[in-house]
C-alpha cells in the first residue's frame, strides 16, 4: 500500500512551511495568491486529499468563478501587539518596524495588550478584525499552546520579548550576558553594593537580566542582598524615582545602581541629587536600552545599547517573508 501523503510532504513539495500549508487549508485569504496556488498545485502533485481546498483556478486574477465565489485578496495589514507604549524602548522598534513595513507596501495595526490574558479566542478574533496578515508579539503570551494554535492561523513573529519553550522564530538580543557585561563595568570599577533595579519577572528580559547581576556578584564573591534588589510591575518614571530613594536612604547605601531600562537610570539619577550625592562619585548609575532619554540628564546616562529600530525592522521583514510563504530559519 502506498504511504498517505502528508502536510509535510505538501510543504516540501511547495517549498513552504508547514504553516502556511494549514493556512491553505484553514484560511486561504490569508495567503498571497501565487504561494496559495503553488501549494494547491502540490496538493495534486503528492496526491494529499483535502476536501476543503480551494480549486486550484481560484486565482482572483485569473478565474471564470463568479466575483461572488473569489476569494478576497489578503489584507496587506501588520498586527503588532505590545505589553505598553509608554517605554521609550518601543518607540525605537516601532520607527523600524513602520519603515520596513511602508517599504513593503503594508500598514501596521498596534494594540495595547496585557499577554498573559489572551487567549486564543480573543486573539483570533482579534486577527479577524483587523483582516491582519501576520502577528507581531512584543510580549510573552505565558501558554506556549496559545502561540502554536495560533501560528497555525496566521504567522507570528516574537519581538524583543519571545516565549523560549515555542520554537515559532523571534528576534530579541542576549540579556543575560549583557546584564553581565554590565555588572563586570561596575565591578572592575571597584563597586561592590549594586543595586538593580527591576522589571516585573513576568518579562523574559527581566528574568535573564537578573540572572546575569546574579551570577556576576556570586562569580565575584559577593553575597547576594534582596534589600538591593527593586521590582517594578511597569516601567514608570514616578516608581523608579521611589525606588531609587529608597535604595538611597538605606543605612548602608549602594554604591551603584544597575536599572534595567533608561527610565529607570535617569530616575535614579535624579534621586541621587536629590540626595545631595554625585553620580559617579558617590554612586555609579547605569541603564539599558540607549533611548533619546539617555541624553536628557546630567551626567549624561552610561547604557546598554539595544538597536531597537534594526530590531523592528528585521521582525517585520521575517514575518513577511512568513506570511508570503518564505521558509525563514529562526534569527535569534
Amino acid at each position: 500500500m502506498a504511504k498517505k501523503a502528508t502536510i509535510q510532504d505538501v510543504a516540501e513539495a511547495a517549498n513552504v512551511s508547514i504553516a502556511t500549508v494549514s493556512r491553505v487549508l484553514n484560511k486561504p485569504d490569508a495567503v498571497k495568491n501565487v504561494t496559495r496556488l503553488r501549494v494547491q498545485k502540490a496538493f495534486d502533485a503528492v496526491g494529499y486529499h483535502a476536501p476543503s481546498r480551494m480549486p486550484v483556478e481560484a486565482d482572483p486574477e485569473t478565474s471564470t468563478l463568479p466575483a461572488s465565489e473569489k476569494p478576497r485578496s489578503p489584507a496587506r495589514i501588520i498586527l503588532a501587539i505590545l505589553p505598553g507604549l509608554r517605554n521609550p524602548f518601543y518607540a525605537d522598534v516601532l520607527d523600524g518596524l513602520i519603515a520596513k513595513a511602508d517599504f513593503r507596501g503594508y500598514e501596521p495595526v498596534f494594540y495595547r495588550a496585557k499577554m498573559a490574558q489572551y487567549s486564543f479566542k480573543k486573539l483570533k478574533r482579534l486577527v479577524d478584525d483587523t483582516n491582519a496578515c501576520g502577528v507581531l508579539l512584543f510580549g510573552r503570551i505565558a501558554a506556549p499552546d496559545v502561540l502554536e494554535e495560533l501560528n497555525r492561523y496566521v504567522p507570528i513573529v516574537q519581538c524583543a520579548e519571545f516565549e523560549k519553550d515555542s520554537k515559532l522564530p523571534y528576534v530579541s538580543i542576549d540579556d543575560y550576558s549583557a546584564a553581565r557585561s554590565v555588572m563586570q563595568l561596575l565591578l572592575d570599577k571597584g563597586r561592590r553594593r549594586i543595586a538593580l533595579i527591576n522589571g516585573s519577572l513576568h518579562f523574559k528580559y527581566a528574568v535573564e537580566r537578573e540572572r546575569g547581576y546574579c551570577d556576576a556578584l556570586k562569580e565575584a564573591g559577593i553575597e547576594i542582598d534582596p534589600g538591593l534588589m527593586v521590582h517594578q510591575p511597569v516601567n514608570e518614571f514616578e516608581l523608579a524615582l521611589s525606588a531609587a530613594a529608597r535604595l538611597i536612604n538605606q543605612p548602608n547605601r549602594p554604591d551603584a545602581i544597575f536599572a534595567v531600562s533608561d527610565v529607570s537610570a535617569v530616575a535614579a539619577i535624579h534621586a541621587v541629587h536629590r540626595a545631595g550625592l554625585r553620580v559617579p562619585q558617590d554612586i555609579a548609575v547605569v541603564g539599558f536600552d540607549d533611548t533619546y532619554i539617555s541624553q536628557m540628564c546630567d551626567p549624561s546616562l552610561t547604557t546598554v545599547r539595544q538597536r531597537g529600530s534594526q530590531m523592528g525592522a528585521y521582525a517585520c521583514e521575517i514575518l513577511l517573508d512568513l506570511a508570503n510563504g518564505v521558509q525563514v530559519t529562526n534569527p535569534q
